[in-house]
């Protein structure tokens, strides 16, 4: 069955908005090479596949083109829900999919192209940083989960690599993306009358306790938003440990604190916002509750003048960063088998390469070393994230990272 038709025959409860706007989005059934010109160089990649700039033939426009093997797709009835959500969302904080093709070997959803970055990304950019425009980006935020919840979509994996921005301007739009963990609920949004979920998903820092046990609804996003404006205003997540069950535990346990240098130019308001968001389901806010409460309405207002945070919390952001992209980039090189022997060389690899024992080690060196490697192109994007510095250069904390962060997610998913 082709995803087209099989998309088709997914019942639907939504809206005659969405209805109208799912009709629009249809399967292009032309060959895709004679519909867009794709280029060599990649946007992005990971697990699912790869990313490439597309420009329309005729039209010249860019697009984002994501080309997924058919032979990644594990779950093809998440994926069909996936591409179905996709269709029917249309809200300037929610990525944008133009259409999609299908070939024997993959599928290919051609997406508005963002080029923008990450929303820590930006933020790290900042030569200082305000409540101001933290409640700019967070308004933001509560938008896109305000319309998806009202269009009865959970995202249930809502966190900052998940927010980027459409272009590099100081004022672009924010938008949500990856809808492969999303579920279309039954029911209505109101608060209290959500039909439940009970399959765990999100990741350790920002997924609830009620995800944990199996009985959720709709809000469980906000408690993910909640944790996302803790560490845009702190640098640090507000639930941590060494590994995910630690992090996971100290989620059971739903203790937090708002102490320690960084939080001493962060207002009350803004304190008492992620309090009523990082709590007990019954007490929490919904994106539309959220959007009216006196931190985001007084805070997002143009013109505002907000008190600068402290530059620790710009450093301690950073920090939090540079692990998470490790810590994708080592899922990546797993999830592409990298095994325990590609990483006993790769040590060999650092060992060999550090001529002078100072501990840094030349990036183009270091291609050059793992270029007989299998997956090294992927492994050439995993050691480019340990350059944080973008000096051409490793150093010593650098290259033990990455191979503590590869050996780590080996023995989670042993």
């Amino acid at each position: 069955m082709s995803l087209n038709s099989s998309i088709k025959s997914l019942s639907s409860t939504q809206s005659q908005f969405i209805i109208r706007k799912s009709t629009m989005i249809t399967k292009n059934s032309k060959d895709i090479s004679a519909v867009y010109q794709i280029e060599k160089g990649k946007l992005g990649s990971g697990s699912y596949g790869v990313v490439h700039l597309g420009r329309h033939k005729i039209t010249g426009q860019e697009r984002a083109i994501k080309t997924i093997p058919r032979s990644k797709i594990k779950n093809f009835e998440r994926f069909r829900t996936e591409v179905k959500i996709l269709q029917t969302l249309d809200h300037p904080n929610v990525i944008k999919m133009y259409e999609y093709f299908e070939d024997d070997e993959n599928v290919y959803l051609v997406m508005e192209i963002c080029t923008g970055g990450e929303l820590f990304e930006r933020v790290i950019e900042q030569e200082y940083f305000s409540e101001q425009y933290a409640a700019h980006v967070f308004r933001q935020i509560l938008e896109a989960i305000n319309y998806c919840h009202h269009m009865k979509i959970c995202h249930r994996d809502l966190k900052p690599e998940n927010f980027i921005f459409e272009t590099k301007d100081s004022g672009s739009d924010l938008k949500v993306i990856d809808f492969g963990l999303s579920k279309i609920c039954e029911g209505t949004h109101t608060k209290g009358v959500l039909s439940r979920m009970k399959t765990r998903a999100g990741t350790p820092y920002y997924i609830s306790p009620e995800v944990l046990t199996g009985s959720y609804d709709q809000s469980c996003d906000m408690w993910s938003a909640g944790c996302i404006l803790y560490i845009l205003l702190c640098g640090y997540p507000p639930f941590y440990g060494d590994d995910d069950q630690e992090i996971l535990r100290a989620v059971m346990r739903g203790e937090y604190e708002y102490e320690g240098e960084e939080w001493v130019e962060v207002s009350d308001a803004a304190k008492d916002l992620i309090s009523n968001l990082i709590c007990k389901p019954e007490r929490r806010l919904s994106a539309e509750e959220a959007l009216k409460h006196p931190w985001i309405k007084a805070f997002s207002k143009p013109g505002v003048q907000a008190k600068k945070l402290n530059k620790i919390n710009i450093e301690a952001l950073k920090k939090f960063q540079h692990h998470q992209k490790l810590k994708q980039a080592a899922l990546t090189a797993i999830a592409v088998h990298l095994s325990p022997k590609d990483v006993i060389h790769l040590k060999e690899v650092f060992r060999s390469l550090d001529h002078n024992k100072d501990g840094c080690l030349n990036l183009e060196e270091l291609k050059d070393g793992i270029s007989d490697m299998r997956n090294s192109e992927e492994l050439i994007e995993l050691l480019s994230a340990a350059d944080t510095d973008k000096n051409g250069t490793i150093n010593y904390t650098g290259k033990e990272e990455i191979t503590i962060y590869i050996e780590k997610v080996h023995r989670s998913h042993d």
